[in-house]
């Protein structure tokens, strides 16, 4: 199935972070990043289909796209639209899964990752953790 929804991108300009987290209103989920709008905007796009797949296949509700003129937003975040193919990202998973299982082999890269705060709090608060 295709699909648009409105997503929020949060600039982020944290000591150890700097780039765009990515909320979508329509979804009670923790959301995304990117490290500059580029990557945030890709990121949103894996994101949501990732979101609308997990929907299509467990029989889960998915919700009407929220009217971007309703979207209310603080300081620099703005409203943009992301779309979503489920078909294509399905085929594209599926893809990833047989290559991954006929290499099979551990990515030993020693390269650091981190996750911004903002990211951080909506994970704990998605798993129920307090700080």
């Amino acid at each position: 199935m295709k699909y648009v929804y409105p997503a929020i991108l949060i600039p982020l300009n944290e000591e150890h972070f700097k780039g765009y987290g990515v909320d979508f209103p329509d979804f009670n989920v923790a959301g995304t990043e990117g490290l500059d709008l580029y990557d945030a905007l890709y990121m949103a796009e894996d994101y949501l289909n990732m979101i609308l797949l997990d929907r299509e296949e467990n029989g889960k509700e998915i919700p009407e796209p929220t009217d971007l003129k309703k979207i209310k937003v603080d300081g620099d975040s703005f409203v943009t639209l992301i779309r979503a193919n489920t078909e294509i990202y399905s085929a594209y998973i599926k893809e990833l899964n047989e290559k991954s299982t006929e290499n099979d082999k551990v990515n030993d890269d020693e390269e650091d990752y981190y996750i911004s705060d903002w990211l951080s709090e909506r994970l704990l608060k998605e798993a129920g953790i307090k700080k």
